[in-house]
């Protein structure tokens, strides 16, 4: 799954090679696998119950009118939404084995790590308090970063 170069014998991820509008064009290109592997790791018994409450919560919040930041507070209100999202489906990604991921994935390995990198990056903008109070770690420590732009 990891891809890597080497740039003066330290690797690199593939992600962090990219420039923000390839990661963003990438990014999109990979929904289509991305809404497939959710799906899939929603039916998938190897993928803990607790990941897929959790993810199914987060669409749910997705969807549903109620929000904890008010939509009438500009770009935040709507933020809010698709950082539970994200977060959601970033705990799902992270608490499945990489072996049943790399099985449910039909994309390249290049996608998968361009997605699960946004994911993490996304992950990471939620405050720690906030991440322990909703029992999401984001792992920090393996998140690749995201190009600047």
């Amino acid at each position: 799954m990891t891809n890597q170069h080497t740039v003066d014998g330290v690797a690199e991820p593939v992600i962090a090679r990219r420039s923000t509008s390839d990661v963003v064009s990438e990014a999109l290109r990979a929904t289509p696998n991305l809404v497939k592997l959710i799906w899939r790791c929603m039916r998938d018994r190897r993928v803990p119950t607790r990941a897929k409450v959790t993810a199914g919560v987060a669409a749910g919040y997705f969807v549903l009118p109620v929000d904890l930041i008010p939509d009438f507070i500009p770009v935040v209100g709507q933020l809010d939404d698709l950082l539970v999202l994200f977060l959601g489906i970033h705990q799902l990604v992270k608490a499945t084995p990489p072996d049943v991921i790399e099985e449910l994935w039909d994309g390249d390995d290049d996608a998968l790590e361009l997605v699960t990198g946004f994911l993490a990056w996304m992950a990471e903008l939620v405050p720690g308090p906030l991440q322990r109070a909703i029992g999401i770690g984001t792992g920090t420590a393996e998140s690749p970063a995201l190009p600047s732009p």
